[in-house]
């Protein structure tokens, strides 16, 4: 319970601090916090499994007596208040990864009330102390299964790795084959935060006279295609030179 509130606290917090204005020393703002805020609730995620793993392992060792009635009952309590939570939660979750991490937190106590009731029902009908550990180890790697995908996508984020859902080399070739444009250098799209992606070029065109209107039509297609609003551009001559520095 302490590390769920430690991980709602962090989420509002990240919310909280997300909005502040950009500035001066911030151009991006504070978006960022969320992602950050996610991936440290990704590492709880993975060291109360590990404990929870820990615990199991020492039970199965040496198995105490659990009260099977009791440890229903509070299961069952504890299982609804989640499943509560985890409905308030859900809807926000598709639109940010920070929430995501809280509603992982949420599902992971759902899973062990569920789990805790299997238990104990299975222990005053049979007497089998040894299958509450058991169901331990189960639950504990579904909360790693999570957490690992969690980590792995903020980690993507924060090493400004091409959102999944983008496919870099058919973006350049749609960019390629806009009326006016010769090649396109340097492509980078990453994501800011939960849903804001961002992308700049160097498009080399063959009448840089032309630029606007191959900006506009640049604009336009990554915009409806792709959903890219937050698109930055530099139009080049070949006679310039071209800026390769990642390509």
């Amino acid at each position: 319970m302490l590390s769920d509130i430690a991980a709602l606290g962090l989420s509002l917090g990240a919310i909280w601090f997300s909005v502040k204005p950009a500035h001066e020393g911030k151009t991006f703002g504070y978006f960022r916090a969320e992602i950050l805020v996610a991936f440290v609730n990704g590492g709880i995620l993975i060291a109360i499994a590990t404990v929870i793993f820990h615990e199991a392992y020492h039970r199965i060792l040496s198995p105490q007596e659990v009260k099977a009635i009791p440890m229903v009952g509070i299961a069952t309590a504890g299982l609804i208040v989640n499943l509560f939570a985890a409905i308030l939660l859900f809807k926000g979750s598709t639109y940010s990864m920070n929430i995501r991490a809280v509603l992982f937190h949420v599902a992971g106590d759902a899973l062990g009330s569920l789990g805790a009731i299997t238990a104990g029902v299975v222990i005053w009908l049979r007497g089998w102390n040894w299958f509450d550990p058991l169901i331990s180890f189960f639950i504990g790697s579904i909360i790693i299964y999570g957490a690992w995908h969690l980590l792995w996508e903020t980690t993507h984020i924060l090493m400004q790795g091409t959102p999944s859902h983008l496919q870099t080399n058919e973006i350049k070739q749609d960019m390629m084959n806009v009326e006016g444009v010769h090649c396109v250098n340097d492509l980078h799209i990453w994501t800011l935060t939960s849903h804001v992606d961002i992308l700049t070029a160097h498009v080399v065109v063959n009448d840089v006279r032309n630029g606007m209107n191959i900006l506009t039509d640049l604009h336009v297609l990554l915009r409806n295609k792709y959903g890219l609003e937050h698109v930055t551009i530099q139009l080049e001559e070949e006679s310039m030179g071209n800026c390769r520095l990642f390509d």
